[in-house]
């Protein structure tokens, strides 16, 4: 009977094992186009940003008019404030337009630019934010502990990527949520955010989120405004909340959620001192629109902390943890 429960759990471990590992392949690949998206966007920002550049040419085309021959391809002034300088600008025209249409041209392009500028701006940054999301559930599968688990993440990252925004501007509208993501973003908000629960040493109850959701749960639901909030400087990761006002939790707490909140970080397992930022509960807020786990702070103190396991405070008894079953997400 030993010997068939000690295979029972072996079968269902390699279960888990290679649910994480199929997952991770799949936050990988939406890394990497994640990636390859922001790459274009700022090229096209670059190029957006060159909206100055266009209203200089259109107004250097009106100033020296009298100077340039009709039918040119192209002209070289020099600067309307130093007419004298080396400093000359090379202009390419359209032989088939006369100066005047030309320079309306060129104030055309720098209008487009402008407004394309604002827009490709809040594309980048929802691109980064999805980037950033997509890195907090790569760190949290790794330390997923149970298939129910890891199903919550499948279903985080499928409503996730199903928010396609195009890759490169091109005037159109994001591309609405498919009826598969759609799916999966309703199946992932039925479930209970998974949040694991510890007591320090001090014997304060400590929450740390274990998927995006119950990040955003635990942070912006359970804490209350004088709770203290920390995590990982710079680096994807879980939420993790001490459960009391910050004048009554003892340095030792403060520690050891440090060592959670580092623990459960993209370098958590590297053995070297992290940086934690903490800060109150009520300087913790979520931009509009941004996607689960995603938040800004402020009034932050940042300690640093090797999040080593033997520093971790024991799961607080009878919490999910403690029992090795499936934390609430995140």
């Amino acid at each position: 009977e030993e010997a068939g429960r000690a295979w029972l759990s072996a079968f269902e471990q390699d279960r888990v094992d290679q649910r994480r590992k199929g997952l991770l392949r799949m936050l990988d690949e939406s890394a990497r186009r994640l990636a390859r998206r922001i790459e274009h966007q700022v090229e096209d920002l670059r190029g957006a940003e060159r909206a100055e550049e266009f209203r200089r040419c259109g107004e250097l085309l009106l100033t020296y008019a009298t100077r340039i021959p009709p039918g040119a391809g192209s002209v070289v002034l020099p600067p309307a404030d130093q007419p004298t300088g080396e400093a000359e600008v090379t202009i390419r025209l359209d032989p088939a337009l006369s100066v005047s249409a030309n320079a309306q041209a060129y104030f055309r392009r720098y209008q487009k630019a402008r407004r394309a500028v604002s827009v490709l701006q809040g594309e980048l940054a929802r691109s980064r934010q999805l980037l950033a999301a997509v890195e907090t559930l790569q760190v949290l599968a790794r330390e997923a502990d149970s298939l129910e688990l890891l199903e919550a993440l499948e279903a985080e990252r499928a409503s996730l990527t199903g928010v396609t925004a195009p890759g490169r501007h091109d005037g159109r509208r994001p591309v609405p949520k498919s009826a598969p993501a759609r799916r999966n973003e309703s199946a992932a908000g039925s479930r209970a955010p998974a949040i694991a629960r510890f007591r320090s040493s001090d014997g304060v109850e400590i929450l740390v989120g274990k998927s995006a959701r119950a990040n955003d749960h635990l942070t912006l639901h359970l804490a209350r405004p004088g709770h203290v909030w920390l995590h990982a400087r710079g680096l994807p990761g879980a939420h993790v909340v001490i459960r009391s006002h910050a004048e009554r939790i003892p340095e030792s707490t403060l520690l050891e959620a440090a060592r959670l909140a580092a623990r459960f970080s993209a370098q958590g397992r590297s053995g070297t001192a992290i940086p934690v930022d903490y800060t109150l509960c009520r300087h913790v807020r979520k931009p509009p629109g941004s996607p689960p786990g995603f938040v800004v702070y402020d009034h932050e103190k940042t300690v640093r902390v090797i999040p080593h396991p033997s520093m971790l405070p024991a799961p607080e008894p009878g919490s999910p943890d403690a029992a090795g079953g499936p934390s609430a997400r995140s």
